[in-house]
């Protein structure tokens, strides 16, 4: 096979070559069975197999509590920025958010069609290159949860250490870093991720629910976007994403071979301090992010003289894709998420060595 590009984009993101090559040995034919896992059933012994390892697998991964439900869904996590308020908001009470860019912003609409919303604080001022300081007086003891992106795609900043908000639950948006570090389930209600960058392909929604909370919903509430709907049948209400959900166990099983989330935490922060090394030894690379609240997932950073165009067309020549900016912010950005290999880094920091050399005449003294 042809050499695999390098792939740094932000999602659907880079996929273990094991896993890859592993999946399309089962294309055609699952386990002897005569059947692609393309063409499986949901309700077949085949596929209750896989999804009982992938939740086993996500449960002794991420040490999760008996106290909490693991639901794999559909909608991305697009939805649950609806489906959270609509099953855990309380009627005249306040959701208290923490803005930290696009993504937090697009709940915080969401999120105010179902209940009002108290923005606790705000990285806007700051372009979000920050993430803001909080304390436990901060929050209102009598919110019925506190919202958060745990780490931000688009402009490169992550909650590193999670804010203190008492008794008072966090749902959590992770789709950028679950899996990347242990957590303290204590500190949450619901966390909820797409798959399509740290754990699988595009199509699949983990969600990972604390039972009580989950009979909050209302009655009047659709079916479907109740919480305690997918609780009482086994989280598999309607036709579940059986291809995605195969991808996932697959990442899974590759996630415990590598060390679990503790391996692969040493991993990704070792990538993380390469990338930023590179782009504070050279003048020419510009971070506008904090330092202390730089993403471990998604490095941004800028170029001087207007050169990112140059420098996205010069790493497409070495195989390296997916490294342009988002349109909201420009720029840079480097993903690194768990399945990208440190040899896709080796990749990327000789471009940017090679690059600086090359341009260090644009460099605004």
């Amino acid at each position: 096979m042809d050499k695999k590009m390098y792939n740094f984009s932000a999602g659907p993101g880079a996929l273990p070559d094991t896993v890859l090559q592993e999946a399309h040995r089962q294309l055609l034919n699952y386990q002897s069975s005569g059947l692609s896992i393309l063409e499986m059933g949901h309700r077949t012994q085949l596929f209750e197999d896989i999804y009982a390892e992938a939740r086993d697998l996500i449960r002794k991964l991420l040490k999760i509590p008996d106290t909490f439900e693991v639901l794999l869904l559909q909608g991305g996590a697009t939805l649950q920025f609806s489906m959270a308020p609509l099953n855990l908001a309380i009627e005249g009470k306040v959701v208290d958010v923490l803005h930290t860019g696009y993504w937090s912003g697009k709940a915080i609409a969401d999120i105010k069609r179902v209940s009002p919303v108290r923005i606790v604080a705000s990285s806007e001022d700051s372009g979000h290159c920050l993430i803001p300081k909080v304390s436990q007086d901060n929050f209102n003891p009598d919110a019925p949860y506190v919202y958060l992106t745990s780490n931000n795609t688009i402009y490169g900043t992550q909650w590193h250490t999670f804010p203190d908000t008492g008794n008072v639950p966090i749902v959590a948006d992770m789709t950028s870093d679950i899996f990347s570090k242990p957590l303290d389930f204590s500190k949450f209600g619901v966390i909820f991720a797409s798959a399509q960058k740290n754990v699988g392909i595009a199509g699949v929604t983990l969600v990972i629910v604390r039972r009580d909370l989950a009979e909050r919903c209302p009655e009047h509430v659709g079916t479907l976007l109740q919480y305690r709907t997918h609780l009482n049948r086994n989280t598999v209400y309607n036709t579940a994403p059986v291809f995605g959900i195969y991808m996932m166990l697959l990442v899974l099983r590759w996630m415990k071979e590598k060390g679990g989330v503790e391996g692969l935490m040493k991993i990704n922060a070792e990538k993380a301090k390469r990338v930023y090394a590179a782009v504070d030894r050279h003048e020419i690379y510009l971070s506008r992010v904090n330092p202390e609240d730089r993403s471990e997932m998604n490095a941004c950073f800028f170029i001087q003289g207007g050169l990112e165009q140059k420098f996205v067309e010069e790493a497409l020549k070495r195989k390296i894709i997916g490294i342009k900016g988002h349109s909201e912010a420009g720029g840079i950005r480097v993903s690194l998420y768990n399945p990208v290999a440190l040899e896709a880094v080796d990749a990327l920091e000789e471009l940017m060595e090679d690059f600086a050399l090359c341009y260090s005449s644009f460099v605004v003294q």
